[in-house]
């Protein structure tokens, strides 16, 4: 069997949806970016966050493309439901540094099975800010493009040096077993 990494839409969430999401975005009150539990740690995560209920819709949008790349690529991840999904913005010298979504050791019913991720705006807005996961090559996100990949994998944003970067994050979740 195949293992797909990540799976890739060039044109996931077109220029309208956008423009209407940007409106959204301006009603949120974005606050230092969090780790897992509420921890700060600036030396791992260095941006901007704030998080749409699950039941905006764009949780709903970002969850079935979860759940579309969790077929087509035979994760075969149980599903239940998305988290929120985050607004991240990144300005000149932020970052989050590798790290992964899920927490195998978390004492919770639950865990993030699938991270699915959409850049907001057009990367000419911005330098630097290139997402990666690692040990995988992730084509260039442009604005409206949506990538998805297990939650495991440990990826980054590496440092906007110019501008302002802004995406989307949602994890679809399912039952913590091994």
């Amino acid at each position: 069997m195949n293992f797909f990494p990540c799976w890739f839409w060039e044109n996931g969430i077109d220029d309208a949806l956008l423009t209407v999401l940007n409106g959204n975005i301006l009603t949120l009150e974005l606050k230092p970016g969090e780790l897992a539990h509420g921890n700060m740690d600036t030396q791992v995560r260095n941006s901007s966050s704030a998080a749409f209920p699950s039941h905006h819709w764009l949780t709903g949008v970002m969850y079935n493309y979860a759940v579309h790349a969790n077929k087509e690529a035979g994760w075969q991840r149980t599903l239940e439901f998305p988290e929120v999904t985050q607004i991240a913005k990144y300005e000149p010298g932020q970052y989050y540094k590798w790290h992964t979504d899920s927490n195998p050791y978390s004492i919770g019913p639950y865990e993030r099975k699938i991270t699915v991720i959409c850049l907001l705006n057009d990367p000419s807005e911005f330098e630097g800010g290139e997402f990666e996961i690692e040990y995988a090559q992730v084509p260039k996100l442009k604005r409206g493009s949506v990538v998805a990949f297990p939650s495991n994998l440990r990826h980054q944003v590496t440092p906007v040096t110019k501008g302002t970067r802004i995406s989307a994050t949602c994890w679809a979740v399912g039952p913590q077993k091994w």
